[in-house]
This record gives structure tokens, sequence and C-alpha cells, in this order.
């Protein structure tokens, strides 16, 4: 039964361009990758170095992310280590610190300061509360960061320019419309899955112009939806975040204007092609030569760890100033885990899927 991935459930990445998938079964097993976030048991079996950590709530997503409230022995002394933007110095892990880690999904775990050298984590304590956990995997972690690195680092918009975002009721594309509108003043058009998720970014995100790719009907949906695209903006579009590829990248690349940028950070639609099966894009090259357009893919890493930009700082004052909606689909217990999965498929979910462990 052919039928495309629900791009509303984008989120980071680096995969290939295409256009659909053959849908397959959700397996009823999984290994323990995801994303959590959790809070501190206060258990560090007398060693120093180490952390003991109870899950609070998870995602999902290509590396796995916890956000913590960590605890640490009392003669825990954090080992230097040196720092790059995947491996930053974790200088946050005292008693009472929230954080956020690349660590495994997981409702207790032992986390050594050697464990820690070795992957990403970022600083929330300032920013939220520990009832406000959930915001650390999403609009403060990988999510938030993908969106302001793409619209901040790569499309860099100018004041009042046409943003086009597909996805856009997932967690990515939906806070990448909010923050081109809030500070960029942006005309933004979305593309979305269902007459539901289409009202919501218009009335919760702002959005200008929303599209249901789910009503495209002719065999050339590349160039039924670069029509949509022209009826909401005629004068077409400056920008284009790519969550989705397939022929929403073709749509955006008919109606990017003279000097468009595109970043790539995801295309869901062949997420569940076996390696190298995915149909491919096309593109003409030429026609970016004169017109100084430009593709840039990126991953949200520099931002999220700070290397980049002044994300945390930026997005959590832009949240507290109710610039950015956030919407969350929960799922309660490790055991719904498998459940969760799914509704990335499915297209159950709105904004960021969570699982409270």
């Amino acid at each position: 039964n052919r039928a495309d991935c629900d791009p509303d459930r984008a989120r980071a990445g680096g995969y290939s361009g295409g256009h659909g998938h053959e849908r397959r079964p959700v397996p009823s097993r999984w290994d323990q990758d995801g994303r959590g976030a959790t809070s501190h048991d206060g258990l560090c079996g007398g060693q120093s170095n180490r952390v003991a950590e109870r899950g609070v709530a998870g995602e999902f997503a290509q590396e796995q992310c916890y956000c913590t409230r960590s605890a640490t022995h009392p003669n825990h002394q954090p080992t230097p280590t040196h720092s790059n933007p995947l491996q930053p110095t974790p200088t946050h892990s005292k008693v009472g610190s929230l954080m956020g880690a690349a660590l495994p999904f997981s409702s207790v775990q032992l986390v050594t300061s050697e464990v820690l050298s070795k992957t990403m984590s970022w600083n929330l304590t300032d920013h939220i509360s520990e009832d406000e956990i959930t915001l650390g995997i999403g609009v403060l972690g990988m999510p938030g960061s993908t969106a302001y690195g793409g619209l901040t680092g790569v499309l860099r918009p100018n004041e009042g320019e046409t943003l086009f975002v597909s996805a856009a009721a997932g967690a990515v594309g939906s806070l990448v419309g909010q923050m081109a509108k809030a500070k960029y003043n942006c005309t933004v058009v979305g593309s979305c899955g269902g007459a539901a998720k289409n009202e919501l970014v218009k009335a919760k995100f702002g959005f200008d112009h929303a599209i249901d790719y789910k009503e495209l009907s002719s065999d050339d949906k590349a160039a039924e939806l670069a029509s949509k695209i022209k009826e909401a903006v005629p004068d077409g579009i400056d920008m284009y975040f790519e969550n989705v590829g397939g022929y929403h990248f073709e749509a955006a690349m008919a109606t990017l204007r003279p000097k468009g940028r595109i970043a790539v950070c995801g295309s869901i639609s062949t997420y569940n092609y076996e390696s190298g099966t995915a149909p491919l894009n096309n593109i003409n090259i030429s026609q970016m030569i004169y017109t100084f357009q430009r593709i840039e893919g990126f991953v949200c890493m520099p931002w999220l760890t700070g290397r980049q930009g002044n994300f945390l700082a930026d997005v959590s004052q832009w949240y507290r100033e109710g610039k950015l909606n956030v919407e969350e689909t929960t799922f309660d217990g490790i055991h719904s885990w498998v459940d969760a999965f799914a509704a990335l498929f499915t297209g159950a979910n709105t904004g960021k899927v969570v699982v409270k462990l």
C-alpha cells in the first residue's frame, strides 16, 4: 500500500531525498536506544565520578538524549576533558542540576564522568524547573536547536522574507515557523497532513498559510504542490526549511526566488527505504548559478552544545515571553515505548512525542 511516511513526525537528521515509501509494519521489539528526561534517585553506590539518574520522560531521534536532574557522590570531582563540538566538558553535573545528554533510553542508569566526556550534553539548570523537564527534550533540546540553528545559522532571514516549512505541525517545523514570525516578521507557509493540523499551525503557531499535502491528487505531486505554494505566495519563497524530501523539495526548488536558501535537516519521506533504494530528487543545478541560490545541510549539535549562536538563552527567553507555543504528544510509562514510536509513523502525534518514564 503505497503511502508517504507522515512528514509531521520530522526531526533533525541527515537523510537523503525521495518521494515516499512502502509502509511497513512497526516491529514488536526494539533496542533501548531513544531519548529521555530523568530525575535523580540519589544512589551513587559510594563511588566518585558517578551520577545515578531516574527516568522522567523520553523522546525519539537518531541520538539518545536525557534531560536529567543529577546528584553526585560527595567526593565527586568532574574529570576535565578535551572538548569539541560533539563532546563538551561536563561542567553541569553537580547536585540538583538539570541537564540534557545523549544517553541510553532507560528509567534508571549510572553515568560516569567518562561517559559524559564522550557524549553531547547541555546545561538546563538556568532555563527550566523540574516540572518543565520535557522542555529540555523539546523546545530547549534537539527540536528547538534544530529549528534555531537552521533558521538563524543556515537560512539567515532578512526582515519580511517568505519561508516555506514542510512537516509544519511537527516538533521542529512548528518551532521554525514561530521563530521566523516572531524574530524576522516572515510570511510563513507550512505543509502538513490533514485539516486538523492545518488549522493548528495557523491558529496556534501563527503560520500565515497552510497546505494539506494529503489532498494532493495528481500524478505530479511536485508540480501540484508548487502550484499550491504559488497560490499562497504568488512571488514565490525566499527560504525553505526541509524536513521531508521528495516532492516537497522539488516543489520548493520550483518556487524558490533568486538568492533563495534551503536548509536541509531531514528527509522523512525516505525513512523506511533500504539503504540506496530511495528515489532520488530531481534538481536542475544550472538554475542556481545566476540566481545565487543555496542548499545547505546541517545538524543541530553546534547550536545545542553552545558552540554556535546563543540557543538556550535566546529560545528560553522567547518561550517565557510567549512567542513560542509548544505542542506535545505524551505517553505514560516505559512500556508504552513501542506505541509512542509507532505514532511517529501513523501521524497520530502532534509536535514532540514524549514518553514519561
